[in-house]
């Protein structure tokens, strides 16, 4: 699968930004750092990350996901777990609207701890290293073949039917026979029908679990 990458100017020193290109989606991915005990630091980083997002969003006709990984120095207890203190809650709101807001959600499991020392134990901080792999692959899925039924040659099919019939054995229950005759027509159909181009604009992803 070929694929591209493509840093992304940002006029912000604590916020780096790159783009996956694939065939059929983009993967806007995101390193973040925000200041420590400074609500506007975090107001402006999801400003910028609004900002950003419609961006790429604005080129047009391709999916857009993302990936945020960040030190955003704030607790919280959805991705903390309950040893964050009650006081401390109420900081994240704003990182909170924003996941929400674009269906994020945390990949490690709530209360995993990231930075650990004698005194205490942080469970945001990207202090240690974290290793994620993500498949990216799409499984291929067989092309169905159509017919174009409505430019069928039904002369021909009828014909064919008929001649086929003449060598098909009788007898047998009503089901039987039946079954032969929809075989025979079957055949006559599937051999004298054209069958459609695949359309270029088919996804391959696409089933029906997402209706």
């Amino acid at each position: 699968m070929e694929d591209s990458r493509l840093g992304i100017p940002v006029a912000f020193p604590d916020l780096i930004a790159t783009i996956l290109q694939l065939p059929d989606r983009v993967v806007l991915v995101v390193s973040v750092y925000v200041e420590g005990n400074s609500e506007e630091a975090l107001t402006s980083t999801i400003r910028l990350l609004r900002s950003l997002v419609a961006d790429i969003q604005g080129r047009g006709g391709t999916q857009t996901d993302m990936l945020i990984i960040g030190d955003f120095n704030k607790h919280d207890q959805l991705w903390g777990g309950d040893k964050i203190s009650s006081a401390r809650q109420g900081e994240a709101d704003n990182l909170i609207d924003y996941m929400s807001e674009n269906s994020l959600h945390s990949l490690l499991p709530r209360g995993t701890k990231t930075c650990t020392s004698i005194n205490r134990a942080s469970r945001r901080d990207d202090h240690s290293a974290i290793e994620t792999e993500f498949d990216i692959s799409v499984p291929d899925r067989p092309v169905n073949e159509r017919l174009l039924l409505k430019n069928a040659p039904w002369v021909e099919i009828r014909s064919r039917v008929a001649s086929n019939l003449q060598v098909v054995p009788l007898g047998g229950s009503v089901q039987e026979q039946m079954d032969r005759l929809i075989t025979v027509i079957t055949k006559a159909v599937l051999e004298l029908t054209l069958k459609a181009k695949p359309s270029l604009y088919v996804k391959r992803w696409w089933t029906t679990d997402l209706i």
